[in-house]
């Protein structure tokens, strides 16, 4: 993985904050971003706050090793789960359930 700085075309900006491709918080990106792109493929992934850039490459890694494996656990639970199917109420039925409560 590669990260680059870009310049952002004014037109391009937003005030709207981001989440951080490595650790998800919430940042705005302002005239230049930290974008994080696959050194193997065309991979374009998303920006990096100044926060993980602050924190170097090993972290970063570690980082990426870390929610790889937790993806993987997840990845696992949720397979069971479709494997098991899903028994759910109709939207119509939460509904009705709704309005007939009391709400305090």
């Amino acid at each position: 993985m590669r990260i680059e700085l870009e310049v952002i075309r004014e037109e391009d900006r937003s005030e709207q904050a981001a989440p951080c491709w490595l650790c998800h918080r919430h940042f705005a990106i302002g005239v230049v971003a930290a974008w994080a792109y696959s050194s193997t493929s065309e991979l374009d992934c998303a920006p990096v706050c100044p926060a993980c850039l602050e924190e170097g490459p090993e972290r970063m890694e570690e980082r990426l090793e870390r929610r790889a494996h937790w993806s993987a656990l997840q990845a696992e639970d949720d397979a069971m789960l479709a494997a098991e199917g899903v028994e759910a109420p109709t939207a119509k039925e939460f509904r009705l359930l709704e309005l007939a409560t009391p709400h305090s």
